[in-house]
């Protein structure tokens, strides 16, 4: 179940399956803390795609392949309590300036209701991004 942070409910549409699973592929499958690898298909539960910065109620950077790891569960629940966790793998994987980007895209409002054409257009350009990403590694993922 996941939530806005306010007591609400945050819907997990269509787009946002189709990023974990883009945010997953790039990273191998592996998780971005602890190194643990998962296997595609069979470990997706096991295997979350994590806001590191700004959580799925920020539409700014809901879909932002940026503001996001792959993190096991045990690492995930660990760096959602410790701001101090999430910035350091933040800062290991973002450089600065992709950092200070994503800062300035906060959205104060925390829109939880994501209007359709927004879902929709996201949901293309994550398409896309996954299907150029599997083509880059061929037909064996590597």
């Amino acid at each position: 179940m996941s939530w806005g942070g306010r007591g609400e409910k945050i819907k997990r549409t269509r787009t946002d399956i189709i990023f974990s699973e883009y945010v997953r592929t790039r990273d191998d499958w592996t998780c971005q803390k602890c190194g643990n690898e998962y296997i595609q298909g069979v470990d997706s539960r096991k295997l979350h795609c994590a806001h590191l910065w700004f959580g799925r109620a920020n539409i700014k950077t809901r879909w932002e392949p940026l503001n996001c790891v792959s993190l096991c569960v045990g690492c995930h629940i660990k760096v959602d309590q410790s701001p101090a966790d999430a910035y350091e793998i933040l800062s290991k994987y973002r450089t600065p300036e992709e950092i200070l980007w994503l800062q300035q895209q906060r959205d104060d409002k925390r829109t939880i209701k994501i209007p359709k054409d927004k879902d929709l257009a996201a949901r293309a350009v994550v398409k896309e991004l996954l299907y150029n990403l599997k083509k880059e590694r061929g037909p064996n993922g590597s």
